[in-house]
């Protein structure tokens, strides 16, 4: 910087900087400010501010001992009387105390505990407070904590890692539904006090630690913040989820002609989601076959009305979940279980090969859903495996991320040998890369590039090694104008990418392949794509599975 002098373009460059990835690099501009404005040209409060960034900046750097003197100058600057930033620069201290270890991560943990004795809102002493708690794996503790400092700071990066690992390791469902209550709770209303929380939790500094880490299954647990706004649609459907029945029976019966039934009773298809919803009430309406036999084996073909009304509902239930209202997500899962139980047949109405192929992947994969191909002179049906909104760099191995997790959730429920076409890097493409660039994590897209199809190229060998998956590499489908020219990088450094990884283990070539049909997706100078290929302006027309039923059926003949 030509001008180290200038204050706020200084700070300005350290955020930068130091969202980039580069904290060491962070904090140089800001000591270069400091020593060009020195103390004449600055005030105290803003003496304070920079103190403390720097120092923020050279803990993530791990040079702890600078962060350190950064914080302590910055406490000088603020005099003897106690207030929230002085607390706040204490809990700074912690933070860059904690990591040395030994007699330097007791006295952290001792300065800590002064700082929360004194004041339970202040950030930096609850984030501190959580990561010490994660060390000594008091997964209730940690939990009820971020819940507190998400409620008070939602973007808190650090908070919000934190409370995934938590909600995952505290496995008590009563536990969780607290949790998910007391996050509402404190959402609704910052100002409630809850100064009892550090006396009841289960980590303190000390000889005793070991012996109280038995008690961390406490009663005050949690759940993630950033579920919050789906709380207005709990609370709704909890008070009002017995509607669900009439609203299905009113959307379907506004049409004329919904389908047929094959009851020989003469009843219409659009009676069929009300009424075995309304026999859904029992615990035997869980069991499909139950429903079935219990509606006097009445199977309904249903309507396209129909099916959006499903769709509708599982969707309904899908962001209850997400909620923390699992009991409500349960309830309204009944409802629609006999209502699926009673269809007649799949989507397609046809019979295919007992083994399915699995199309796993984000939205992409959802035109293939329950439809057929055939390899090999046999017909297999496409089995979704709905990843929503997964990128790649979501699965990366250090990635706490929800889409990582419901990946594996998925994944661990297929049998050894399984066939799968993974179909990922769209939502790459289009929003992630660009962004990382924008960000100066990586000094050009192709960079960017080629560091997202080395996590990709992982996770492939991770899924036929260790996981003994037959896997197909869907290309990334090119369907917005403005992203084709990154899809078309993406999928040729993927191609080459699994080139020479094959190269390299030839005992792959059974398991692992790269499906070639993208260059037939788009139009002859490759521009654009196929206009019978166009959908909703999103996704691929589901014509285009004559494209990869070829490519399947030419990877299975290599």
């Amino acid at each position: 910087m030509s001008t180290p002098g200038h204050l706020e373009a200084s700070v300005t460059l350290g955020d930068v900087l130091a969202a980039a990835g580069q904290p060491e690099a962070a904090a140089a501009v800001l000591q270069a400010a400091c020593r060009a404005c020195g103390p004449l040209r600055m005030h105290s409060q803003q003496k304070v501010q920079v103190l403390r960034q720097l120092g923020l900046y050279q803990v993530a750097a791990g040079r702890f001992e600078a962060a350190l003197a950064s914080f302590q100058e910055a406490l000088d600057c603020c005099g003897e009387q106690e207030c929230e930033q002085q607390l706040e620069l204490q809990a700074c201290c912690a933070a860059a105390l904690y990591p040395r270890g030994g007699a330097y991560a007791e006295a952290a943990t001792q300065l800590l505990v002064s700082v929360l004795d004194s004041s339970t809102s202040v950030p930096a002493a609850l984030r501190q407070y959580a990561v010490v708690a994660a060390d000594r794996q008091l997964w209730a503790d940690v939990a009820k904590v971020t819940v507190r400092l998400l409620a008070a700071a939602p973007e808190d990066r650090q908070g919000q890692q934190l409370l995934a690992r938590a909600v995952q390791a505290v496995t008590q469902l009563p536990l969780l539904h607290q949790l998910s209550q007391q996050a509402f709770k404190l959402c609704s209303s910052r100002s409630s006090s809850s100064s009892d929380w550090l006396a009841s939790s289960s980590w303190r500094p000390g000889p005793s630690l070991e012996s109280r880490q038995a008690a961390a299954g406490s009663d005050r647990p949690a759940s993630s913040c950033s579920c919050m706004d789906d709380s207005a649609v709990v609370a709704t459907w909890c008070s009002s989820h017995s509607d669900s029945t009439s609203w299905t029976s009113h959307h379907s019966s506004s049409r004329e002609t919904a389908g047929r039934s094959r009851s020989g009773s003469g009843g219409s298809t659009h009676e069929a989601p009300a009424e075995a919803a309304r026999g859904a009430s029992s615990a035997a309406s869980l069991n499909p076959s139950s429903s079935s036999s219990q509606s006097g084996s009445r199977h309904y073909l249903y309507g396209p009305d129909e099916l959006d009304s499903l769709a509708l509902l599982f969707t309904a239930a899908k962001v209850l979940y997400a909620g923390g209202a699992l009991a409500a997500a349960a309830q309204l899962l009944q409802l629609c279980a006999a209502a699926a139980a009673s269809a007649e047949a799949g989507v397609d109405g046809g019979s295919a090969d007992a083994t399915p192929l699995y199309l796993c992947g984000d939205s992409h994969c959802l035109p293939g859903a329950w439809r057929h191909v055939t390899l090999n002179n046999r017909r297999r049906r496409l089995h979704p495996l709905l990843i929503t909104g997964a990128k790649v760099w979501h699965l990366r191995p250090d990635s706490w991320r929800c889409p990582r997790h419901q990946f594996w959730a998925a994944l661990s429920q297929l049998p050894p040998g399984a066939e799968v076409v993974l179909l990922l890097g769209e939502i790459d493409c289009r929003e992630g890369l660009l962004i990382a660039v924008e960000k100066m994590k990586y000094a050009s897209l192709s960079h960017a590039v080629a560091t997202t199809v080395g996590v990709y190229v992982t996770l492939l060998l991770q899924l036929v090694q260790q996981h003994t998956l037959r896997i197909y590499v869907h290309p990334v489908p090119p369907v917005l104008d403005e992203t084709r020219h990154i899809v078309k990088l993406f999928n040729a450094a993927l191609q080459e990418g699994l080139t020479k990884v094959l190269h390299s283990h030839p005992e792959l070539h059974q398991r692992l392949a790269f499906l070639d049909f993208f260059q037939e997706l788009l139009t002859s100078d490759g521009s654009g794509l196929l206009q019978q290929l166009e959908f909703d302006g999103s996704h691929l027309h589901p014509r285009y599975l004559g494209h990869l039923e070829a490519a399947l059926n030419a990877a299975l003949v290599d």
